[in-house]
């Protein structure tokens, strides 16, 4: 299976995923998940079925299919690692496993909105070399207050 996104840099395989993605989305989607899922206690014990290939698989299964069955979803974490049952995978499908996503989430919106957009867009326009929120003096969010630059 190949996932191609319009930032692309040279192809990388992440176990068994072969990704055009930019290499520091590549490498959230590859570092440090392993220990995230511990430290939430999402994996409590070495099992088949790790915090990169639980991240992977979701990611990269839902990328190729936004409707894929609990048969695929787990066909895709398989890929990502080890071999593994639609009830495995279900089962690590808790409130802990979304509070890994949300901080994955988390993750890759810092790296975007770092990002000069010159990388993000590719051009080198006027202004581009600004990431995303320098772009403005003030970002309003419902509920959580104001972002000041």
């Amino acid at each position: 299976m190949t996932i191609t996104h319009s930032d692309t840099v040279a192809p990388v395989t992440l176990h068994g995923f072969e990704t055009t993605f930019p290499a520091e989305l590549t490498a959230t989607l590859q570092n440090g998940l392993n220990e995230l899922a511990r430290e939430k206690g999402l994996i409590q014990r070495q099992s088949k079925i790790s915090g990169q290939s639980l991240v992977q698989g979701l990611v990269f299964g839902f990328l190729e299919n936004p409707q894929a069955s609990e048969v695929q979803i787990a066909q895709s974490v398989s890929r990502a690692g080890e071999p593994v049952t639609s009830q495995a995978v279900n089962a690590r499908l808790t409130e802990i496993a979304a509070d890994v996503f949300k901080n994955v989430l988390e993750r890759i919106v810092t790296m975007v909105l770092r990002q000069p957009l010159s990388s993000q867009t590719g051009a080198s326009q006027t202004g581009a070399s600004q990431t995303l929120l320098e772009r403005f003096s003030e970002v309003m969010a419902p509920r959580t207050g104001h972002l000041r630059a």
